[in-house]
């Protein structure tokens, strides 16, 4: 089952085998940061649309997802029977981001350049060719320069 957007013709400059975040954060910052628009394809089993994770991280600076953070704190506390402490973690802060609103958010940031497919489907093979990797996925083969698996 094929594409919600870009080509599907088999062949990609990168191919991240996995939807979840590791992967189309990593497609959202690649064709940010590439010379030239990449070619990129994302394969998952699952289209994403429960909300199955939540993460939380660590920054001290603006993050290109932040419109979608669900929680921040500001402040920590360590609290035992002999000893309580509250400290601020300024400049840093602790954020959280649901599966809920990330995996939507992702893909229509991905989607603004028409540059990434997206198929749905069980990877079920990726080997090394002389011209990049070869992924088996959804009954069909994608050639891919450069491939990533975050599917483990």
């Amino acid at each position: 089952m094929a594409g919600d957007a870009g080509q599907t013709d088999g062949s990609y400059d990168y191919i991240m085998a996995g939807g979840g975040l590791a992967g189309l954060s990593l497609a959202y910052h690649i064709e940010r940061l590439a010379s030239r628009p990449p070619r990129m394809l994302i394969i998952d089993p699952d289209r994403k649309e429960n909300d199955d994770r939540t993460w939380c991280f660590w920054t001290a600076q603006a993050t290109p997802f932040d419109h979608v953070v669900y929680h921040v704190w500001h402040r920590a506390a360590w609290i035992s029977d002999r000893f309580q402490r509250v400290e601020d973690l300024a400049p840093y802060r602790c954020q959280m981001i649901r599966g809920a609103e990330f995996y939507p958010a992702a893909r229509e940031a991905l989607a603004q350049t028409g540059r990434a497919a997206f198929v749905y489907g069980r990877v079920d093979e990726i080997q090394d060719s002389k011209n990049g990797a070869q992924v088996l996925a959804a009954g069909k083969a994608y050639l891919g320069n450069w491939v990533f698996d975050s599917l483990l």
